[in-house]
């Protein structure tokens, strides 16, 4: 038996009931957990910064994404697993003349989701912006066909609400830029070092004061916590915070080891490429 539980009308419309699907910030239901249906490879649950709840994922692009997410400064709230609503979505496969989404066997409606929906805020305006996250396999692969056309229902879904409509693929993913933000978001896990903004301000201003020498990160580090007072984990912490509010301009398109050196960026997301960037 699937572990998976079948989607009936009676069952979605349970859900939405509960207010799956729906909601912002703190309150956020995602559709689905990322336990409930079939992902596309790791399923990913992990704290979101910019949430502070638990994200589900369902699949290892959808969690580098949501990592990006997470690092844009403009982004203040992420829903994951956005429940469109049925009626509309029903009234736009029919005026598109597709097939819109159904269980293969019984024929019941299957719900449409986004993967992430993101509230922006930059320069005193606020707006939603729709992700749909899929692999360029599936772009272009066997189901392509049948994947665009979900594709134009999802886009035509949101044109009505009044949101700009963006596609992340695997192609706007660098391994090496990820593994970097990952390391960089440990300083917000539980059990990370508790710093105030002064000893962070204190930390960073005597790592940038540095001159630029041959001088490793680990290096550099060791020798601004010292100034700030800082024991050895505060000061890594410290680092990884100040990287991550930008007060310290590292380049993220390099690697940020301890026994690398440090590459200052000019770029104001040290060189990630958010694919909503307009």
């Amino acid at each position: 038996m699937s572990r998976y539980p079948t989607m009936t009308p009676a069952r979605a419309g349970k859900l939405i009931e509960q207010g799956y699907g729906q909601g912002k910030g703190l309150d956020y239901k995602p559709w689905f957990a990322a336990n409930q249906i079939p992902s596309r490879g790791r399923l990913v649950r992990s704290m979101g910064v910019t949430t502070g709840r638990v994200m589900h994922l369902v699949s290892e692009l959808e969690g580098s994404i949501q990592l990006m997410a997470d690092f844009d400064p403009t982004i203040t709230d992420q829903n994951e697993q956005f429940l469109l609503d049925p009626p509309l979505t029903v009234a736009i496969a029919r005026r598109l003349g597709i097939r819109h989404p159904r269980r293969k066997y019984t024929g019941n409606l299957l719900p449409m989701t986004t993967d992430l929906l993101l509230t922006q805020e930059s320069n005193g305006l606020k707006r939603e912006i729709a992700v749909s996250v899929k692999y360029e396999a599936e772009l272009n692969g066997p189901k392509a066909r049948r994947v665009h056309q979900k594709l134009q229902i999802e886009a035509m879904f949101h044109a009505i609400k009044g949101r700009p409509f963006f596609i992340a693929t695997d192609a706007h993913v660098s391994p090496r830029q990820m593994a970097n933000l990952r390391w960089l978001r440990e300083s917000h896990r539980e059990g990370a070092s508790v710093l105030t903004n002064k000893q962070r301000d204190a930390f960073c201003a005597a790592f940038l004061a540095q001159r630029m020498t041959a001088k490793t990160i680990g290096e550099r580090i060791d020798r601004a916590s010292r100034v700030a007072g800082l024991p050895a984990q505060q000061g890594l912490d410290a680092f990884r915070l100040g990287v991550w509010a930008r007060a310290i301009k590292a380049d993220i398109t390099q690697w940020l080891r301890l026994s690398a050196p440090f590459i200052p960026s000019t770029d104001a997301n040290l060189g990630v490429r958010m694919p909503w960037a307009a």
